[in-house]
């Protein structure tokens, strides 16, 4: 169903003017006064919008999946190695048995140990998160 009215930019002001489709025939134009500017315009019916094709977008984030892998890796292999630090410093944690077979030094070292792998496994999951941030943008 087509629509009984048109609008038509003035070539002056280009304030749209309105009128009646039946007055002009596709591709006939008519010369009259504008209404907002007083000086004489053509008017003549547009052609419909024709609206653009969506084209996939192809998203940045397909051309840094190498990098962000390996980040992903690195990530994984510190919270391994601090789990690994962590549970190494745990076994010689036992106070009675530390106290039996084992010097100040070699305590001092367990409780490093244990301390740094934690600190490794707490950075791997926050660059793990920051990682995910990143991508999601």
């Amino acid at each position: 169903m087509t629509e009984r009215f048109a609008i038509c930019p003035c070539e002056h002001c280009g304030k749209n003017i309105e009128f009646d489709r039946s007055q002009l025939s596709e591709g006939e134009t008519q010369k009259v006064e504008c209404p907002h500017c007083q000086l004489e315009t053509t008017l003549f019916i547009p052609m419909p919008a024709i609206l653009p094709i969506n084209y996939p977008v192809k998203r940045k984030r397909d051309t840094e999946k190498p990098s962000i892998i390996m980040l992903q890796i690195g990530c994984a292999l510190m919270f391994i190695v601090g789990t690994g630090m962590s549970i190494l410093g745990c076994r010689h944690y036992d106070l009675e048995q530390a106290r039996e077979e084992s010097s100040a030094i070699r305590q001092t070292v367990c409780v490093l140990q244990y301390g740094l792998g934690f600190v490794l496994m707490a950075l791997g999951m926050i660059l793990s998160a920051l990682i995910r941030i990143i991508r999601n943008k």
